[in-house]
């Protein structure tokens, strides 16, 4: 639970940052921008040394292709004194989930801040709120969560390092999705508000 509340934190602390960063640099468009993009490189440094290099080689090729083996693993339905619920079957395997979605959320706020090309999109917006909403969402940034994170299954099956599956790539990409809705509520509007979005 320790991993679990230092991500947590880091996710927590990275979104401050970028919320304080245009106070701290005071006015130096230019100064903001690169501090943002060294921020997001060298968040994918860290991700690729937390699933790559942290990683000791198998014996054996380790995959598994079924789509939700995890969570059916993890938790299992139970009835705790009369009512139907959830429990905590394999502790262990909910922390990893949990990691995995975690490890993703500073990815998802962190691309679009530094590259604001990624979180806008050219065209006319309709008129109808869940259908501009999901016109303006940048779904590139999503793409690009799904190709780095199949990269690095794809990578930890080729050199053996670890468990490919499906599941990791599917949390990442949950991680991915909760980070663009922070920079869609919190930070998307500090930077519409200084012009730079």
């Amino acid at each position: 639970m320790i991993e679990i509340a230092l991500i947590l934190a880091t996710v927590v602390i990275g979104v401050l940052i970028l919320l304080a960063l245009p106070r701290l640099v005071r006015g130096d468009e230019r100064l903001l921008q690169t501090l943002k993009v060294i921020f997001a490189v060298a968040y994918i440094l860290i991700i690729l040394y937390e699933t790559l290099f942290t990683r000791s080689i198998t014996r054996h090729v380790k995959y598994e292709l079924s789509l939700f083996w995890s969570y059916r693993q993890s938790l299992s339905f139970c009835t705790d004194a009369g009512w139907p619920g959830l429990c905590i079957a394999d502790s262990a395997l909910l922390k990893q989930i949990i990691l995995n979605i975690l490890l993703y959320i500073p990815f998802g706020y962190l691309l679009p801040s530094a590259w604001p090309r990624l979180a806008k999109l050219p065209g006319r917006a309709p008129r109808r709120r869940v259908i501009r909403m999901l016109k303006n969402f940048p779904w590139i940034v999503i793409v690009i969560s799904v190709s780095l994170s199949t990269f690095i299954e794809v990578t930890q099956l080729f050199f053996r390092l670890g468990l490919f599956e499906l599941d990791d790539i599917f949390n990442n990409t949950v991680g991915c999705l909760i980070g663009i809705i922070l920079y869609q509520l919190l930070l998307r509007p500090r930077a519409k508000k200084s012009g730079r979005t």
